[in-house]
């Protein structure tokens, strides 16, 4: 089991507990179904951790939003319409790919919105970090920017102008070393792209 939530990293569980404990009986109060997140890590929390935590389901359905707009597009309630997106390449975040298995249903979006993905020897779960992994651009910067930059290096060097990710994290991070020398990237979430 990895934990993840800012709780478990900080060596609290019993915080981590009552956080997952306070959520969960305010969502059932106001008699919520579905937990919709962006963010990898909180799927991981809401979908896992929290279960664990509390030692039993919880009774929710959790979708990351590429699941979502997915089933949405498969249910015809969502269209896309043609982007000016010609080729780009994907960045699968660590949290979502590794700990969740979601590999597929980003990709697929970027495929329905008609722009062609460049593929990269380090994606899905031979992926590289994208540097800011578990909290380490907070705690050790010039490390991370390091892995930041020879990360987005290698991706530049796909002769793609554009990365695309599902984690709003993984955007911050790349973003803020996305125009370097020998590296000019666009970043976008793949919610961009709906």
């Amino acid at each position: 089991m990895v934990l993840q939530t800012p709780n478990i990293l900080a060596g609290d569980a019993g915080a981590a507990k009552g956080l997952a404990t306070h959520n969960i009986e305010a969502f059932r109060r106001l008699g919520v179904g579905s937990v919709v997140v962006t963010c990898p890590g909180c799927l991981y929390a809401w979908s896992t951790e929290y279960s664990e935590a509390l030692g039993k389901p919880l009774g929710l359905t959790i979708w990351h939003t590429s699941e979502l707009h997915l089933h949405l597009v498969r249910e015809e309630k969502l269209q896309f319409r043609d982007t000016e997106i010609e080729t780009a390449i994907y960045h699968d975040p660590c949290e979502l790919g590794r700990l969740q298995g979601i590999y597929d249903s980003p990709r697929e979006l970027i495929r329905l919105a008609h722009a062609k993905l460049i593929k990269s020897d380090l994606s899905r779960n031979l992926v590289c970090c994208c540097g800011a992994g578990g909290v380490v651009l907070a705690s050790n910067r010039r490390q991370a920017v390091s892995v930041i930059i020879r990360r987005l290096q290698k991706i530049a060097s796909t002769a793609s102008s554009l990365l695309i990710t599902s984690c709003p994290n993984c955007e911050f991070t790349f973003e803020i070393v996305g125009h370097t020398p020998n590296v000019d990237l666009d970043v976008l979430d793949v919610i961009d792209l709906v």
